[in-house]
């Protein structure tokens, strides 16, 4: 049956059913149904042919006019890159890239596309040749508009290696042409290389921001940090190996430093540009220096160790050979050392190797044990020194005037003692000062990195040795004191002759004078400005006071002794003692600036019991919870009240007894 009369057929049908009230579309399937239902299914079917052969023409007449446009468009790149004109080269590179991303979203199934594909290759393997032939020549920069075109030309991991290689190039080109100053020197490279590509990410991240998709950018930076690392990890492995068991000179070492810093910057930088500029997962990526330089830096690590520890004991055997020639070890010599060991652990912990800081710790502590050692044994062989003359006779002699207190200074064992003193003070300051730097960096870091070494054991083995010498202090102080005290021999052998037992026209006759106290506060005068000289030159505040309260201590031991040894007294003898004591206190609260009373105040207060006018009036100081008389105890102060001539052993008993006891009588 012709076309033309199964259409006639079918509007006929149409309109009779249609009068009838009855569906058209009732009556075509009915129609359908019929045995003419071939016929129609042919015809449909040529129609639907004919249909996408029409499209099809027009599809690749539209492809064919694309293909012109992009021709045209890559014409007009290549001859605006001839005549360097970047920016319109950039404007005609996006016109094909909308061409060929018009092309792929209708018509990537027709044969025409795959031409298409080829002229884009093409295209991008001219772009990227130009631009890489910018390497070097100044106009880096103005490409950067070309550069960000390059991904939209095609996927975004070609953009990324594309622009990873020209960093690479780039990176080569500036170590060529700074090749004089580098002299291809591992230490020199490397920081340059990381500084550079550093730059040139700043210098092409804005715009490539502008272009590449998130995830792609994130890509990126990950792909600088892989062509950097292959970059540098040959240069790691020259430098290791040469320098493996090499001794390196400070300088060298401080450029090993640099490269550590310069490695966990670069990361760092990464990172804050990723972070600033990604969001979502893509931000919480983390950028790691490549896996392939792990290795290397960990010998990097190894060399600056060793080489740290060598360079740190030779300043130090070299400072304290140089001290020993002139003596001692002096202050000059303390500040020498701890300025190496903190130059040693500063470079530690700029290399932000846990590993390393930790090792220097270690040396560290042992630099001042040994330190320890020697001052040690420097002041053994002194107490095994012995003078001519007595430190009893030498006091007279300079009481009487007949000598001066360098005298004194200038004994083998009391100099050097003092400057021992001096310079043990001196380390616990430093070391102290030390350990509180370490705790805080060590603090800081760990609160970024929970698993950065705590230097737990180093830093508490650090506390111990500025105990130890805090203990080599007190007791070299101690020996200065014993033998300060010893210079007033003398007077206290003078003193414990004496028997205050007075009448009272004696007691007007001496109420004025300063028998002991006065000579023993100008000798004491007279070592504090020598010391204090002496610790001033060391520019040492700190000993000078702990050394004065320490000799007050042991001359009121001294008295205590012989108070409660050998002195008698009346009441009026009590009263005239109790006034030179007091007079002797307030002179060594002015030597010392702060006041000694509580060191006397036993003294003070066995003056107080022996000044009572009878044996009963002891009960105003007694105090029934401690069973204390004062500060004595019942045998202490039985021991007091016996100084008391007019106080019978027996009636001092029962009065305490009688206070234990509660009874008063």
């Amino acid at each position: 049956m012709p076309e033309a009369e199964v259409f006639n057929v079918v509007r006929a049908n149409s309109s009779s059913t249609s009068s009838k009230g009855a569906s058209p579309l009732a009556n075509l399937s009915d129609f359908v149904n019929s045995p003419n239902k071939k016929v129609v299914t042919k015809s449909t079917q040529r129609l639907k042919e004919l249909g996408q052969a029409v499209k099809n023409l027009k599809a690749t007449r539209d492809v064919m006019l694309m293909l012109y446009q992009f021709k045209m468009e890559e014409l007009a790149i290549k001859r605006s890159l001839v005549e360097n004109d970047i920016e319109t080269a950039s404007v005609h590179a996006k016109k094909c890239y909308k061409i060929v991303t018009r092309c792929s979203l209708l018509h990537t199934s027709l044969p025409l596309y795959s031409k298409l594909e080829n002229l884009m290759e093409d295209l991008r393997l001219y772009l990227a040749s130009y631009s890489k032939s910018a390497v070097g020549t100044g106009r880096s920069r103005d490409i950067t508009s070309l550069i960000t075109t390059y991904p939209s030309l095609g996927p975004s991991d070609q953009g990324i290696s594309f622009i990873s290689e020209l960093l690479v190039d780039c990176v080569n080109f500036e170590i060529s042409s700074q090749n004089a100053f580098l002299n291809n020197e591992p230490l020199k490279e490397i920081p340059f290389i990381f500084s550079y590509a550093l730059r040139f990410l700043d210098l092409y991240f804005p715009d490539l921001n502008k272009y590449f998709e998130q995830g792609a950018l994130h890509l990126l930076v990950q792909s600088v940090n892989s062509r950097v690392s292959s970059i540098v990890k040959p240069r790691l492995v020259t430098f290791a190996n040469k320098h493996g068991t090499g001794a390196l000179s400070e300088d060298e070492i401080e450029n090993t430093v640099l490269i550590g810093r310069a490695c966990k910057a670069f990361c760092e930088e990464l990172q804050a540009r990723t972070g600033a500029n990604l969001r979502g997962d893509d931000a919480r990526s983390s950028v790691r220096i490549d896996s392939s330089m792990h290795d290397n830096i960990r010998v990097l690590c190894l060399v600056y160790i060793s080489n740290e520890i060598r360079l740190l004991r030779q300043q130090y055997s070299e400072i304290v050979r140089h001290s020993l020639s002139q003596g001692l070890i002096d202050a000059a010599c303390v500040h020498d050392i701890f300025y190496v060991l903190q130059r040693s652990t500063q470079r530690s912990h700029a290399t932000s190797w846990s590993k390393a800081l930790q090792t220097i710790v270690r040396e560290v502590n042992e630099v001042l044990k040994d330190l320890h050692g020697r001052i040690s044994q420097v002041s053994s062989n002194l107490s095994q020194n012995s003078e001519s003359v007595s430190l009893s006779e030498l006091g007279a002699c300079i009481i009487r005037g007949d000598k001066g207190i360098e005298n004194f200074i200038s004994r083998s064992g009391v100099s050097c003692r003092v400057k021992a003193a001096i310079v043990s003070e001196l380390i616990v300051d430093f070391s102290r000062g030390m350990n509180h730097s370490l705790e805080s960096f060590v603090e800081e870091q760990r609160a970024k990195n929970p698993n950065w070494c705590s230097l737990q054991v180093e830093l508490e083995e650090l506390r111990r040795t500025a105990v130890a010498f805090e203990r080599l202090s007190i007791e070299l102080t101690n020996t200065l004191a014993h033998d300060s005290v010893g210079l007033v021999k003398q007077i206290l052998n003078q003193l414990s002759l004496t028997q205050y037992i007075l009448s009272e026209k004696q007691f007007d006759l001496l109420a004025g004078s300063k028998v002991w106290a006065q000579p023993l506060i100008w000798l004491y005068e007279q070592l504090a400005k020598a010391f204090g000289h002496e610790s001033s030159m060391q520019n040492c505040t700190t000993w000078l006071p702990k050394f004065l309260e320490l000799l007050a201590a042991r001359l009121c031991i001294t008295l205590e002794m012989t108070l409660f040894g050998n002195l008698t007294f009346n009441q009026l003898g009590i009263l005239l003692f109790e006034r030179e004591l007091r007079v002797l206190v307030a002179g060594l609260s002015n030597l010392t600036q702060t006041s000694v009373r509580t060191t006397f105040s036993r003294l003070l207060s066995a003056c107080r019991i022996l000044s009572v006018d009878s044996i009963t009036d002891v009960v105003d100081f007694w105090d029934a919870a401690s069973c204390r008389l004062l500060e004595f105890n019942l045998d202490e102060s039985l021991q007091v009240l016996k100084r008391r001539v007019d106080f019978t052993e027996m009636i001092v008993i029962e009065t305490l007894d009688s206070l234990a006891q509660g009874e008063r009588k």
